[in-house]
Formats: C-alpha cells, sequence, structure tokens
C-alpha cells in the first residue's frame, strides 16, 4: 500500500515538472528571434523589436537626421552648402542589430523564460558609431577659407613728379578654419543642432601703419622729367628741390621705380661703347677736366646715375645721354643725403 502511495506522489510530481518545463519552453520560444527587453542603441529601445524592425529604427533615427544639408554663412553674405549625400552619414546598424540578437539570444530557454515571466530587463545599452566623410567636411571649410580670408594691406608710399601721396593700411581678415571644421562635426553627429553654421573670423593688422612711414623712409628722392625738378624728401616731407637735366630724345632717362645702388666721389666715366661717345667710346676716363661727371656720382638704373655738370646751361632741358645732370653744389648735397638704398622714383 505505501508502495502505491509513493509512486502516485511521484507520478505527480513529474507531471508537474513536465508541465512546467513545457510552459518555460513555450514562453521562451515566444521571443526567439526578437529582442530582449532593456536593450537599447542611444537614447532608440530596441526591447522587443525584430532584426528586420530595429534596421528599420536604427536607419530613421541614427542615420536619416543625420543626412541633412549644413548651410556655412560667411562674411560679405557668402555661404557653402555641405549636402547630407556629400556627408555621407553611416551608422553601425547592423553590428547594433547582431550585438542585441546575440544578447537577447544568450542562456537557455529557463533562462529566457525565467526573464518573461518577472518581467526582467536584459538591461544592455549598445554605443552607436557614427561614420562620415570628413573629406567633404574639409572641402568646405577650405572652401569657405580661400573666401573668407584676406591678407593684411602694409600702408605704402605712392610716389609722383610732385608729391609723396601716404596709402593707408588695411586690415586683413582670418577664418578660424579649426572651429567651423569643429562646428560642422558637431552639427552632423548632432541633429538636433542647427543647421546654420555661421563662420567666426578674426583681424590681421597690416605690419606698417601710416605713422610707421615716416621712418622707413628716411630719404627718397622724386625726378620730374617734365618740370626738370629732382625733389628729396627727408621722412616724406619735401627737404630740398633741385634743377636738373635729363636725358634728350633717342636718350631718355628711365622712367621707373629705383634705388640708389652706388655712389662714388670724384667719379671714374666709364665711357659707354656708343656712337655717340666718338673717340671716346668704350675708354675710361680718369677724374678731372676732361671728365663730365663732376664731383660726385650716385648710381641708381645701372650705368645712369646723379652727376654734377660743368654745363650748366643744361640744366632745365633734355640734353644727357640718359643720366640727370646737376649743378656741382647741388649734387654734393644730395651725395650727403641718401644712402645705398634710398628708393628714387622717375615719372
Amino acid at each position: 500500500m505505501r508502495a502505491r502511495f509513493l509512486l502516485g506522489v511521484s507520478l505527480v510530481l513529474v507531471l508537474l515538472v513536465g508541465g512546467g518545463l513545457v510552459a518555460a519552453y513555450v514562453s521562451a520560444s515566444e521571443t526567439d528571434g526578437l529582442i530582449a527587453d532593456g536593450v537599447r542603441a542611444g537614447d532608440v529601445d530596441l526591447s522587443g523589436l525584430s532584426a528586420a524592425e530595429a534596421t528599420a529604427v536604427l536607419t530613421r533615427k541614427l542615420e536619416a537626421p543625420r543626412r541633412r544639408n549644413l548651410t556655412v554663412n560667411g562674411p560679405d553674405g557668402a555661404s557653402w552648402t555641405l549636402s547630407g549625400r556629400q556627408v555621407k552619414a553611416r551608422a553601425n546598424v547592423r553590428a547594433i542589430v547582431a550585438e542585441a540578437m546575440d544578447r537577447s539570444q544568450e542562456g537557455s530557454f529557463l533562462t529566457r523564460a525565467s526573464r518573461n515571466v518577472t518581467g526582467g530587463e536584459l538591461d544592455l545599452e549598445l554605443r552607436p558609431r557614427l561614420r562620415f566623410s570628413h573629406q567633404a567636411v574639409g572641402e568646405v571649410v577650405e572652401k569657405a577659407e580661400k573666401a573668407v580670408d584676406r591678407p593684411a594691406q602694409d600702408a605704402s608710399v605712392k610716389p609722383g613728379g610732385e608729391t609723396l601721396e601716404r596709402i593707408p593700411g588695411r586690415d586683413g581678415r582670418g577664418m578660424k578654419s579649426k572651429e567651423l571644421r569643429k562646428a560642422l562635426v558637431r552639427a552632423i553627429r548632432n541633429p538636433r543642432a542647427s543647421s546654420e553654421i555661421e563662420v567666426k573670423t578674426y583681424k590681421i593688422e597690416p605690419k606698417v601703419t601710416t605713422a610707421d612711414l615716416p621712418a622707413r623712409y628716411p630719404s627718397f628722392v622724386a625726378v620730374d622729367r617734365e618740370s626738370f625738378k629732382l625733389r628729396l624728401y627727408k621722412n616724406l616731407r619735401l627737404a630740398e628741390t633741385y634743377t636738373i637735366a635729363v636725358g634728350k630724345a633717342g636718350y631718355e632717362t628711365g622712367s621707373g621705380m629705383y634705388a640708389v645702388q652706388s655712389k662714388q666721389v670724384d667719379p671714374v666715366w666709364n665711357v659707354p661703347d656708343s656712337e655717340w661717345a666718338g673717340d671716346l667710346a668704350g675708354k675710361t676716363i680718369p677724374p678731372g677736366p676732361k671728365n663730365p661727371l663732376k664731383a660726385r656720382f650716385i648710381g641708381f638704373n645701372g650705368a645712369e646715375g646723379f652727376h654734377g655738370t660743368g654745363e650748366l646751361d643744361s640744366l632745365g632741358t633734355a640734353a644727357s645721354h640718359g643720366c640727370i645732370r646737376m649743378d656741382i653744389p647741388d649734387v654734393k648735397r644730395l651725395f650727403g643725403q641718401v644712402e645705398v638704398g634710398t628708393p628714387v622714383y622717375v615719372d
């Protein structure tokens, strides 16, 4: 009798346990192919989704918002667009879904069934990773930089035969390229950020200001061939005016911007090998009465230069073969007030 009782109890227990296992298996089977509750990718909840559903949701929420157009607004009304097509934003959607499915199906059916029955969650947060074209970002930054950057302009002097005009300097402008690049990357990564990005700039000051000019030009020589005048400026202020002779027709004194190249006291004259020199062509004439280069020679354009002359009646005319003639006291005075490198402008 007792044996039959124990057998009955055993059969009941077997039936109870077997039924529970069957129920657990059925419960676990219901979530096969689905992501467990409590699985997230960033701020996207993947709980209870199939692989296809999770892929669609992640694509919509992670990639699509980052494929928008971004506009870079620069100064002077200029703007540049970084299109979503250029950005090519891609998230690691496949990797996230694969890991979510693998982790959701880990463990035995009893483990999954227990989680389903008790309402437990996996408590798994997967990290989305975004890839995009850094080259496209760099290209837009470079375009903006080329348009925005403007070098500073130093103050300068614009010479004329009668005046020296002071040209003020101008501030330059530089673009904060690193800040723009960072702002674009932030806007791509964060779809809540504004799609309008303002270029930030900084001022570039000229190295030479108008106030610096006088010290940069302790001496400046300007020749007005038309009026036969030579004007000497000291620190850009007119200091002396001399009457001169310039090159005659066919031997005109060359116009343009030059500088003092050499200075000689009682110069030797190396006669050009030219037809106009006659018997003296190619010869070297030492200082003395036969040398037309009197007292001083200040070279500024190869063989051309300022020199004293004994032909005082030629002053105020076009009479030389290219050089500029001066009265001997005048050329001596000029000689003492200019240095090699002094600007010489011939108008």
